[in-house]
């Protein structure tokens, strides 16, 4: 495949989620490949939300967590763990949820959602020892 196509794949999947055809915008995401750090995340980061839109929520999880470890660094890999752990807390595993924002607490202190992910880890730990 040209690189040409490749990119038509990330474009055409990223359109057809913007339009709601959710399974087609999957479909062209998981033909694109990239080594760029961000646009490869960034696609897995799309099928996430296309799974979260199809209610597929195991799959979401899956890709935001392929989308968090691509070359984790402190701008992409936060965003992708916050998006993971709602699901998680959707499907009410408040343990995963909770080890997202705590690997943003204790690695990306320098990450815009840091004070987000502190919030939410302290609501998930006093739910837990409540519960």
């Amino acid at each position: 495949m040209t690189e040409a196509a490749n990119l038509a794949h990330f474009y055409a999947g990223a359109s057809l989620l913007k339009k709601g055809e959710f399974i087609s915008a999957i479909d062209h995401l998981e033909k694109f490949s990239s080594s760029d750090l961000l646009i490869q995340a960034r696609a897995y980061g799309l099928i996430g939300d296309a799974n979260v839109e199809l209610g597929n929520f195991d799959d979401a999880v899956k890709f935001y967590s392929k989308a968090a470890n691509y070359n984790a660094n402190e701008f992409t890999s936060p965003t992708y763990l916050i998006k993971a752990a709602v699901v998680y807390e959707e499907q009410k595993d408040y343990k995963s949820a909770l080890d997202c924002y705590e690997t943003i607490v204790e690695k990306y202190v320098n990450a815009n959602e840091y004070q987000t992910a502190r919030k939410h880890k302290a609501r998930l730990e006093s739910m837990i020892t409540a519960g």
